[in-house]
């Protein structure tokens, strides 16, 4: 008489389903994100509420404490920035351009700085703030 044996469970679990999910996990957010070059300008961003982030193929313009003005890291004086911004647009016009001002910096100068980029042909421009 032949009994019929039980199936005894498997003593491993196979994790090869599961390693291959983590490596499409870290393909997938390896490719979504993104690295921006920032300047390593010390700037005190003023907050705002309704702030939106913007996209990275810009000009950045960044204005110090101390007003000094910056393209990238690279220091300009104000009356260079309109035909830094010129070289750097092509006749495109259509790159978007950042100013990133301290918040401790007059309001005459960020003046000055607004009209030497809209006197530089460019399409349009923002002043980037901190959300609160």
């Amino acid at each position: 008489m032949r009994f019929e044996r039980r199936k005894r469970a498997p003593l491993h679990t196979n994790i090869a389903p599961l390693v291959d999910v983590v490596f499409i996990l870290l393909l997938f957010f390896m490719v979504t994100s993104h690295i921006s070059l920032e300047p390593s300008i010390d700037i005190n961003l003023p907050q705002s509420k309704t702030s939106q982030p913007q996209e990275s193929n810009e000009i950045v313009l960044s204005i110090s404490r101390e007003g000094q003005v910056f393209i990238g890291e690279k220091k300009i004086e104000i009356e260079e920035i309109r035909s830094a911004v010129q070289e750097r647009l092509h006749g495109s016009g259509t790159k978007p351009i950042r100013i990133k001002a301290d918040k401790a910096v007059s309001v005459g100068i960020l003046i000055r700085v607004v009209d030497e980029v809209r006197l530089s042909g460019a399409s349009g421009f923002s002043i980037v703030t901190e959300r609160m």
